[in-house]
């Protein structure tokens, strides 16, 4: 659709996705919409310029909504039925993280300055998550472990300094 100066909505260009789809995010850095396909479970990467599908990604099961971050390079996907978040890289239209979450994820929403918090089980995809998603300042528990192991003796079981690792970041 393109938008009148009145907000009236004309009708461009139909273009086939998946089953029912709920939810769409637009990219700032490309011309290319992510579409989430609830009952296919799958989102769908269309091509603005030609209306053509670029990519259909595999993510959780019934995807309810999809948002993409400022920057364009990623888009998540709240998988309302496997209690997770699927995080896509823009560049490959690959899921590199899925993440469990509570229970139904039915919305997705934060701005450039917002403050997203990614918490979830060890080994379940955080720190690959925050790797690829944060730019600026982050406080990741595997990092903060990480530097406490560093500066320890290596006799010294991590079970003593747990604490410490734990409050590190709120000192």
């Amino acid at each position: 659709f393109t938008v009148a100066g009145d907000g009236s909505l004309t009708k461009v260009k139909e273009v086939a996705v998946g089953q029912e789809p709920r939810s769409v995010a637009i990219l700032s850095n490309k011309p290319w919409v992510y579409v989430a396909n609830t009952l296919s479970g799958t989102v769908q990467v269309i091509n603005l310029l030609d209306y053509t599908t670029v990519a259909t990604i595999p993510v959780g099961t019934e995807p309810w909504a999809v948002v993409a971050t400022a920057n364009g390079l990623y888009v998540y996907a709240a998988n309302a039925s496997s209690n997770t978040v699927s995080a896509i890289d823009t560049t490959t239209n690959v899921v590199f993280a899925t993440v469990p979450v509570g229970r139904s994820p039915r919305a997705l929403l934060f701005g450039p300055r917002d403050l997203v918090v990614v918490t979830g089980l060890p080994g379940s995809g955080k720190s690959t998550l925050m790797d690829r998603a944060v730019d600026g300042l982050r406080v990741d528990s595997q990092d903060t472990r990480d530097r406490w192991d560093a500066r320890t003796p290596g006799f010294l079981p991590y079970a003593l300094y747990r604490p410490l690792v734990r409050m590190a970041p709120f000192a």
